[in-house]
């Protein structure tokens, strides 16, 4: 695919013998490498494109949802490859490493909080402290070609880490995902090819609950069915959700599979898609007779990526579009526990009540083009891009309710020029956003009249939450970064940037109109 668009990355084989590929533009222009079919990777023409980097990031602002930090800081290394060994094997590979550590958190005990169907959050927003979070990724793939037309392929992705808050109430988190696709390509001809996949994911994450301090101070955790309301259950035993002598897991699985298709004229202009589908469930709580699980949930992941590509001379153009939609409902089970003395407690299930029905979705939109090729490597890179989301949904906690909705919308341009002289090369990155958004915070009422008492409302988080997500904002960025090539397809760099956001208007419930993000990394392509 990249012969067709780009020539001159054919003739980086040859040339001065001190050029390097740049790795993040090959990649770009070659959507069949970062799909989820392992089967095209032996698309790659430049026989072998590589990266390996270390990071450190600085962010300060208040300008953050419930789940960040206004003070905090990220390192990390990490290395990437794409390498074809043959005309028919072909492999890639990623290994990487960050530790995170930031002040002042609190709110969510779980990692991301938009990622469950149920989360669970200290009752109050005083209770903050440091929270430290340490990844593990692991990647692998490899492709088969039998001949021209038919090939093969696996692939593999691991990420394993941990999250703890140093402060009570204090929180133990494991996190684990594994990804696995095996799929296949056929490609009658240069214009046309065809694969398929199957994927199925699994994710893990374990909580467990502690108290340092003095025992008579009384700590309460907000289990939320949605939009930060749902009950509040005192924290420091074993009968509510979060336990303090034992983990509990949060569980996800998914399953389905991938359609890719890939067109293109031998004026190198080509189009490539990807469709895909996974079904969704999981749980939260353990299964087994003398265990109870509290909550079931089930539900739909539908992707669709599409990339057109057009080549003509020394300049390379690149659209994409991202859609996806993801329906999602939760329940929350009726048990009774019951123990004999000198046996184990026994669970029995008496039905369910559903507390969640949520739909999300997201439209992501980006124009790139690159000017002035050269060994793989643009001379002028620029563009834009468009995202939007929405996310809608109805918590129950009977005969109560509460509705919300929130779209969001951001816009952002970008240009970059690398100026080189003889085995120096500076480039100048600059960028500009807007974001904002709008809907419904809660629209709460009854299914029927009733004297219940009201389900519990973490106000403090509702507000903030929500004005985190509609309020309007600017972003400008700016980075540097030096590149020396050492040898023959080898080059090393430096890179500095900084960007900085700024609410068009000052917050009422954020502590903060500000955010600003300083980034340092080195690194090395070859």
């Amino acid at each position: 695919m990249i012969a067709a668009l780009l020539p001159a990355v054919l003739s980086a084989e040859e040339g001065t013998g001190r050029q390097y590929r740049d790795f993040y533009f090959v990649r770009s222009i070659s959507p069949w490498l970062s799909s989820v079919n392992a089967a095209g990777l032996h698309t790659l023409v430049p026989g072998r494109i590589s990266v390996a980097g270390a990071g450190f990031e600085k962010a300060d602002g208040a300008l953050i949802g419930t789940e960040g930090s206004d003070d905090s800081w990220e390192a990390g290394a990490f290395t990437e490859s794409y390498v074809r060994v043959s005309p028919k094997i072909a492999f890639s590979g990623r290994l990487s490493y960050s530790n995170f550590r930031g002040r002042n958190m609190g709110g969510p005990v779980f990692m991301d909080p938009s990622y469950n169907p149920v989360n669970f959050y200290e009752s109050t927003d005083t209770t903050t402290g440091v929270k430290t979070r340490e990844l593990y990724t692991l990647s692998g793939g490899i492709a088969y070609a039998f001949d021209g037309r038919w090939s093969i392929g696996g692939k593999v992705d691991y990420q394993t880490g941990n999250c703890a808050k140093r402060k009570d109430p204090r929180f133990l988190n494991s996190w684990s995902d594994i990804f696995l696709s095996a799929g296949g390509r056929f490609a009658p001809s240069g214009r046309f090819s065809a694969g398929v996949a199957f994927i199925y994911r699994k994710t893990l994450e374990t909580v467990t609950g502690s108290i340092y301090g003095t025992s008579d101070k009384q700590y309460y955790i907000l289990v939320d069915y949605g939009g930060f309301w749902g009950k509040r259950e005192q924290f420091g035993s074993d009968n509510g959700y979060i336990s303090t002598s034992d983990s509990r897991p949060m569980y996800n699985s998914f399953y389905g599979a991938a359609l890719q298709l890939d067109f293109g004229r031998s004026d190198a202009v080509r189009f490539f898609s990807e469709l895909s589908w996974m079904k969704r469930s999981g749980y939260y709580g353990e299964r087994g007779s003398s265990s109870v699980t509290y909550t079931e949930h089930s539900g739909h992941v539908f992707r669709y990526s599409g990339v057109l590509t057009a080549a003509s001379g020394r300049a390379v153009h690149r659209v994409s579009l991202d859609l996806e939609y993801s329906p999602l409902k939760n329940y929350e089970n009726i048990y009774r526990e019951t123990t004999v003395q000198g046996q184990s407690p026994v669970v029995e299930y008496f039905g369910k009540n559903k507390v969640l029905d949520r739909n999300t979705a997201g439209l992501s939109l980006s124009y790139a083009g690159y000017l002035g090729l050269e060994d793989s490597r643009p001379e002028w890179e620029y563009g834009a891009s468009v995202t939007a989301g929405l996310c809608s949904f109805t918590a129950v906690s009977y005969p109560f309710y509460r509705h919300q909705d929130v779209v969001r919308f951001s816009g952002e341009l970008f240009g970059k020029k690398n100026v080189t002289v003889r085995k120096n090369i500076l480039s100048v990155s600059a960028g500009c956003g807007y974001a904002a958004g709008s809907g419904t915070e809660n629209r709460d009422g009854e299914y029927v009249t009733s004297t219940s008492e009201l389900p519990f409302s973490g106000d403090a988080y509702l507000h903030r939450d929500f004005e985190y997500r509609t309020a309007g904002r600017v972003s400008v960025s700016l980075t540097f970064r030096y590149t020396r090539m050492a040898g023959k397809g080898i080059a090393v760099y430096v890179e500095a940037g900084d960007r900085f956001t700024r609410a068009v208007e000052e917050p009422v419930y954020l502590h903060g109109a500000s955010r600003n993000v300083f980034t340092l990394s080195i690194g090395c392509f070859f």
